[in-house]
């Protein structure tokens, strides 16, 4: 139980994110179909991965530190997602979530290349979740990164705005996983009551 509720506390909304993936990682099913087109059976096996990686590598003269993404999953052996729940639209989320999109493949999806030499980085399909109502959150964070070489790719991730689906379109596409989010629509009413008080 969470004791004094606040509903602009967006420790709160992350944790509710991750105690349903806890608890029950197959409501994850139909939101990777809506984001990658992906579906599973029911029973599929998830088994979330580590999400903790280490800061030495940026600065190994700084002291031994950590970060921690949100949510990071095995779906069927073969499938890797990465998911940030993200509250408030920030332009350097895109760079964030590189950072933990290089962590993630190198903690659980590098291997080496048999046939070229060299290795294989993968990364995971990853996407931003926003549970808040913003006009400017964008479809897509995109990066252009420029290698050493000329060569150039578009990093580019899918965002997930919770409230631009109706209460509806979450019951016909069994988006449950969005419902405790559909309380943020009530919090101007709620900011409303507290100020008449």
């Amino acid at each position: 139980m969470v004791k004094n509720f606040r509903p602009e506390d967006k420790n709160l909304w992350d944790a509710i994110f991750n105690t349903i993936v806890d608890v029950m990682p197959e409501q994850l099913f139909p939101l990777f179909k809506e984001v990658y087109g992906k579906e599973y059976p029911k029973g599929t096996p998830v088994i979330r991965l580590s999400t903790v990686s280490s800061t030495y590598l940026e600065d190994p003269d700084a002291p031994p530190s950590s970060r921690r993404s949100d949510t990071a999953i095995l779906v069927n052996g073969t499938d890797y997602y990465h998911l940030e729940c993200q509250m408030h639209n920030d332009e350097y989320m895109v760079i964030r979530m590189i950072t933990y999109d290089i962590h993630f493949a190198m903690q659980h999806s590098t291997s080496k290349d048999e046939q070229e030499g060299g290795f294989i980085m993968r990364f995971p399909s990853s996407a931003v979740i926003y549970p808040e109502k913003n006009r400017e959150l964008p479809e897509t964070l995109r990066c252009r990164i420029i290698f050493q070489d000329g060569s150039q790719h578009i990093y580019q991730v899918p965002t997930v705005r919770i409230q631009s689906y109706s209460m509806q379109e979450i019951c016909d596409k069994h988006l449950l996983i969005f419902i405790p989010y559909v309380l943020l629509r009530l919090r101007p009413k709620l900011n409303r009551t507290e100020r008449i008080r």
